[in-house]
Order: C-alpha cells, then structure tokens, then sequence
C-alpha cells in the first residue's frame, strides 16, 4: 500500500501537460498507466511491443521524479497474516504509527484532502478510521485516470513490490524479460524512487 502526499501549492499541471502530450503523439489511447499492465503486457498493452512498453514505464518514471511529491509505503506479507482481520490490523497499526510519528508535519496544512477511487473497500474502512481519528480529513472518490497521483501511487507501489520480489528472488518471467538491461530495475527504478521516499520533517 502506499499513500503519495503532495502540497497544492506546488504545481505540477506542467508535468500532466508533458505527459499527456507524449502520450497522445505516441498514439497511446490509454488515460491509466497501469504498471503491471504494462509489464506484464496485458490489456490495453498487449499489441505493443516490450520497447514501446519500456518508453511508457520510462515516462511514468520521469514524471514521478519531476513531480514535487513524496510517499509511505506500508508493507505486509500476506503470508504471515492468519486471516483478513490479521491483514488489516497490521496495515492499520503501519499506517496509524507513521501519522503519529509525523503529526506536526500534518498539522502544518490548513485542509488534507484524501483522494482514493475506493477500489477496496477493507482499505477504505481503514482510512476513513485511522485518518479520522488522528487528522480533521476531507475525502474525495477520484479516478486514476483523472488523477494522474494516484497512477504514480500505483507506479510506486508496483517498484516497492518488484524490490521485495528482486531481494527474494521471486521475479516472474515477465518480470525478468522487461527489466532485461543488467542491473536497469535497481538502479534506475528502484534507487530513484527511494529518494522520493517520505522523510520526517
């Protein structure tokens, strides 16, 4: 899971106008980045060839990088959760500790707006009440393919997972085959990312 905070006042309209632009004289149809997609060349993808898929991932990553904005990622493996109520407490616990951690970062803001497309409802019940207990919040449905942050926020969260994956040597065969450059998902994905990584203030 990962949450990507950005302040307002920094614009980046500039940012989605150069993107959106390369997007269109690429003939690329697709309003939703979608990283996994991407790699694994799924739907919409699937007719474009593994170099035109990389020049997609390799402009979402330089969008994320230009872009004023940092993230916390919350990390759970599934596998050591007995069962959903498991799952969730643990994702609770990361996400509750890490706004009591940096409260006064927080505070600093006169309004925090939450955008999230309610995808999962077990993750919507677990924001409204962790957020709401801690911070005065305003929550907004949006669509990622309105709101280009939440495809960075999924562009992040799969580069945290292809990490954990790279460190346990569990990549899958697509995996393998698009990052196929020596050392190309450490250090040009992996390692650039990290510095966008939430940092207390």
């Amino acid at each position: 899971m990962t949450l990507v905070f950005h302040n307002q006042g920094d614009d980046i309209t500039s940012h989605i106008s150069r993107l959106k632009n390369w997007l269109s004289e690429a003939n690329i149809n697709d309003e939703y980045i979608h990283t996994h997609l991407i790699i694994r060349k799924e739907n919409p993808y699937n007719n474009l060839t593994i170099d035109e898929r990389r020049r997609i991932l390799n402009k979402m990553l330089r969008f994320t990088m230009c872009c004023p904005i940092s993230y916390f990622n919350i990390v759970v493996n599934k596998r050591e959760c007995k069962n959903k109520h498991t799952l969730s407490a643990s994702i609770a616990k990361q996400l509750a500790g890490f706004i009591s951690d940096n409260m006064e970062y927080f505070h600093s803001f006169d309004r925090i707006i939450v955008y999230y497309d309610n995808g999962q409802s077990e993750l919507s019940y677990i924001l409204n009440a962790i957020l709401n207990t801690k911070l005065t919040v305003e929550f907004k449905n949006a669509s990622p393919k309105k709101y280009f942050l939440l495809q960075v926020a999924d562009f992040i969260c799969s580069v945290e997972l292809l990490k954990q994956k790279r460190e346990k040597n569990l990549l899958t065969k697509s995996e393998v085959e698009f990052f196929y450059k020596p050392k190309e998902l450490q250090k040009n994905y992996i390692k650039s990312v990290e510095k966008k990584r939430f940092r207390k203030q």
